[in-house]
């Protein structure tokens, strides 16, 4: 088979795999990023699972803004629900997009925030294209879902809509001839991408255990966030009272300004969460995949034997409770984003490099 893995490593690879569960979801999207000048729509939100090893799948239609919102909503729901019956379940998808579309949804339509906090606290959403690039070097130059199915599915890829880009054209081809034929081409399509995750997971389990034969060394499954076992029972919102007396009013006059206020309600909240949703995504991250995001430092190493009375481009020095250090930083880039010791980081290249202290 043209696929080598690569050596073991701890909290990397096949360690990011959790413990199969019988309620286990395999979810993937489609969007269309041309809906309107503020922005995509996110029409289709898909998700197959196994009962009984029998194939099931269900999709979410979103046609238009409202829409999206009930869709994502019902989402959230679903995965809530079985979550309560299933408490270890887990839903995989395959890159970034499905995470950061649904984070990106409770933000703009100010709902089912909580729901999606205790689900991203638990970890429920596993990337599999993480473990597949950590773990696996393959004869494609490319590691979509695509190429990296053809060594388990090779009969994938016949339907009308075979790729994302050409998901985006016959969505558009929809809108301007409300063809129902071509949403029911996409729906199969994305039915087909939810199943070929769900196969790409119990095809990464094969591999991890041939490599754990290879090496003679046991693989832990990837454990529980540390204190966060159940789902969290949610009681009432914490502002459905003034939201319910905002949106009571039957004057269509007033209804824009109340909906207005109605989101105003928990936006601070709403939006610390981006910085927080970063951090503990960098704690997955490698580092050689920490070099390459422009908001992180990472690969720091002392350089002894230099006295910092005064900086040299590259070289940040920290106060570090002791002597003072100097840290160097490979390849620095201007546009890092951040405070260092109450300076900014990009000040710093403005102006040329000075004495850092935290």
């Amino acid at each position: 088979m043209p696929t080598n893995c690569s050596p073991l490593e701890q909290e990397r690879g096949f360690a990011l795999l959790p413990k199969p569960d019988p309620g286990d979801l395999f979810f993937d999207m489609e969007g269309f990023p041309y809906f309107e000048a503020a922005g995509g729509l996110e029409y289709l939100f898909g998700v197959a699972w196994q009962d009984d090893g029998k194939r099931q799948f269900r999709a979410f239609w979103a046609l238009n803004r409202a829409e999206e919102k009930r869709a994502f909503e019902e989402l959230i729901d679903f995965v809530r629900e079985r979550s309560a019956r299933y408490p270890d379940l887990h839903v995989y998808h395959y890159a970034s997009y499905e995470n950061t579309a649904v984070k990106r949804l409770m933000q703009q339509h100010g709902t089912r925030v909580e729901e999606l906090d205790d689900l991203l606290r638990r970890q429920v959403f596993v990337d599999l294209y993480r473990v597949v690039r950590q773990t696996l070097r393959i004869s494609h130059d490319s590691y979509s879902l695509k190429k990296v199915r053809t060594f388990f599915m090779t009969d994938a890829g016949q339907g009308a809509v075979t790729g994302g880009a050409e998901s985006i054209v016959e969505f558009d081809r929809w809108m301007q001839s409300a063809d129902r034929s071509i949403l029911e081409a996409i729906e199969r399509y994305n039915e087909e991408d939810c199943f070929s995750t769900l196969r790409l997971r119990d095809w990464l389990i094969e591999r991890k255990r041939e490599t754990e034969q290879s090496f003679g060394v046991s693989v832990p499954w990837r454990a529980k966030p540390d204190g966060v076992k159940k789902p969290v029972v949610l009681g009432l919102e914490e502002h459905a009272e003034p939201k319910a007396s905002l949106l009571s009013s039957t004057q269509a006059d007033e209804l824009a300004a109340r909906v207005l206020l109605v989101h105003l309600l928990g936006f601070h909240r709403r939006e610390l969460k981006p910085a927080y949703w970063a951090y503990f995504d960098r704690q997955e991250k490698s580092t050689e995949e920490l070099l390459q995001d422009p908001e992180a430092l990472a690969a720091l190493e002392p350089v002894p034997g230099i006295v910092p009375l005064s900086t040299h481009a590259g070289l940040l020095a920290f106060q570090l409770r002791q002597p003072l250090l100097v840290i160097l930083q490979p390849a620095l880039e201007r546009d890092v984003v951040g405070r260092i010791g109450g300076t900014d980081v990009d000040d710093l290249f403005v102006r040329g490099l000075g004495r850092v202290e935290r």
